[in-house]
């Protein structure tokens, strides 16, 4: 398995770990805007992994604890190494704590690594293979973790779910990538290539399995008018 396999399938265990970290340890953190995220790799999904991580999404995300048709109203934060965007809730399809009109900020990325700041390697961003949220867009999002923070709760996916479970109802994917990052054992490409998209894949049988998948959940979870 290439080493950014590797990498991308660790984060999610070490989140907490580096969320707890990160809030003590502020000489790692550095404040980025969304514009420098262009020059940043982010990984590219490979299709062994698609074919692997459908059918768990499938079959795990009806039981996640939330189940939201969100809109997003800002673009995406740094914080302690790790990215955040603020939503509001249109619908709530599963989740017995939250409601229409509620704003929440949910997990984008899970690392930041910034070499110059003490990360290993080029400047990197994991966005769990898709994108961030687009402001003005609607998604069906599925969390399932809240994390209390000393700026409010953040919710978050399953740490077992490979690929981020937010699915836009405006965006539909088009295109897939190859690597572009010298390094040839590593699957990653420059953030700037794949910012049009929703998710970051690398074969068009990877889109379609992909785009099955939410056509599926949105069969199920169709898009509510916004009270």
């Amino acid at each position: 398995m290439k080493k950014i396999t590797i990498h991308f399938l660790i984060t999610g265990i070490l989140f907490s770990a580096l969320f707890i970290y990160g809030r003590y340890e502020r000489s790692f953190h550095k404040e980025l805007d969304i514009s420098g995220l262009e020059e940043f790799y982010v990984g590219l999904l490979p299709d062994e992994l698609v074919e692997r991580q459908v059918p768990i999404l499938q079959n795990d995300l009806p039981d996640s604890r939330y189940i939201l048709q969100v809109a997003c109203t800002e673009e995406m934060q740094f914080q302690f190494s790790c990215g955040m965007q603020k939503v509001k809730i249109e619908h709530v399809f599963q989740g017995d704590d939250l409601e229409a009109g509620d704003e929440i900020d949910i997990l984008v990325s899970t690392l930041v690594s910034l070499p110059e700041a003490g990360g290993a390697g080029e400047n990197a961003c994991n966005l769990d293979f898709v994108n961030r949220l687009q402001v003005g867009e609607t998604y069906l999002i599925f969390l399932d973790q809240k994390v209390e923070t000393e700026n409010g709760p953040l919710y978050m996916q399953n740490d077992h779910f490979l690929v981020k479970p937010y699915f836009s109802y405006d965006n539909t994917q088009k295109n897939y990538f190859a690597s572009t990052n010298p390094d040839p054992d590593n699957n990653s490409i420059l953030y700037k290539d794949v910012k049009d998209e929703e998710m970051f894949l690398m074969s068009e049988d990877s889109v379609n399995m992909m785009m099955d998948l939410k056509k599926e959940l949105f069969q199920k979870y169709p898009k509510q008018e916004a009270r």
